[in-house]
């Protein structure tokens, strides 16, 4: 009777999504002068070698979605017992994933949600858009562990063009597989090449004035700080800080605005001469600019 087969081997039944090259580890035995190794594919012998006294086996290059089968033997004088049979798979061949929605070539809001179709062996995704308007990259998202992505606020009036790769166990990564595009909306009631991309108060004018001054404002299309609708407010006060009146108080879009503000409408009063100031607040953001009023 042969000697025992190795034991605590490093290659556990049952792996998936192994590399193609693999270094294969064992227990040592007594007395053991070589081991030999065998490695199928179904029924087809790959690998037949005698493994010096090493207790390790590097494989050659597998194929990729493979399943094989992996056993060893003991050889002192007489040829030992083979282990039980250790199937393992090789990780699957990378594959183009498949886009779902918006469906090519349709219209969007700014914050579209993507959706593509999930591979059996991906950990995770990664989504790439170019801005074919523009002609730039766009967005990029990485590590997505599900099959969709809401966007931040893009661009109004924009073609983007998307597409979206795998991840393996591996951290291996897939091609990029055909894309799709889309167009956001347009901004209604706004001209798109003026919309701002950063909040703004503006000096009113003219400055000094009486009876009227004109006060502009911009609210951005983009950044963290906007989320749609965005409430906005914009009141001037007197020196001690006491509201005087309120020029806006509503939620805005994206754009460039610009209100009047005339001493003599005031609830039928007028304002005496001297300085005032003027706040606006959309969302977090803030900013105080000071006006004079001359008679």
């Amino acid at each position: 009777m042969g000697p025992d087969p190795p034991r605590n081997i490093s290659l556990k039944n049952g792996s998936r999504e192994l590399p193609q090259r693999l270094k294969i580890t064992w227990s040592p035995v007594s007395n053991a002068q070589r081991y030999y190794v065998k490695l199928m594919k179904d029924t087809t012998v790959v690998a037949d070698e005698f493994v010096s006294w090493d207790t390790v086996y590097y494989t050659k290059l597998l194929e990729k979605g493979v399943t094989y089968q992996f056993s060893i033997a003991t050889y002192t004088n007489l040829k030992g017992w083979y282990s039980l049979p250790i199937f393992f798979t090789v990780v699957a061949e990378m594959k183009t994933v498949e886009l779902i929605s918006p469906a090519d070539n349709s219209l969007v809001t700014i914050r579209p949600t993507l959706v593509w179709k999930r591979l059996e062996n991906a950990v995770s995704y990664d989504v790439k858009a170019w801005n074919m308007t523009e002609e730039k990259l766009g967005f990029e998202k990485s590590g997505i562990t599900g099959t969709s992505l809401v966007t931040d606020s893009l661009s109004y009036s924009t073609v983007y063009y998307w597409q979206v790769r795998e991840r393996n166990a591996l951290g291996e990564i897939g091609p990029l597989g055909p894309g799709f595009t889309f167009t956001t909306e347009k901004l209604v009631g706004v001209d798109q090449i003026e919309v701002p991309y950063t909040f703004n108060l503006f000096q009113n004018y003219p400055n000094p004035f009486n009876p009227s001054t004109t006060i502009k404002f911009s609210i951005p299309s983009v950044g963290a700080e906007h989320v749609l609708p965005l409430h906005v407010s914009l009141k001037v006060y007197d020196l001690l800080g006491r509201e005087i009146t309120m020029l806006v108080n509503e939620e805005k879009a994206p754009g460039n605005y610009e209100v009047k503000f005339n001493v003599e409408t005031r609830r039928g009063e007028s304002l005496p001469s001297g300085i005032y100031f003027y706040r606006l607040q959309a969302g977090s953001y803030s900013q105080t600019k000071k006006l004079l009023v001359i008679k």
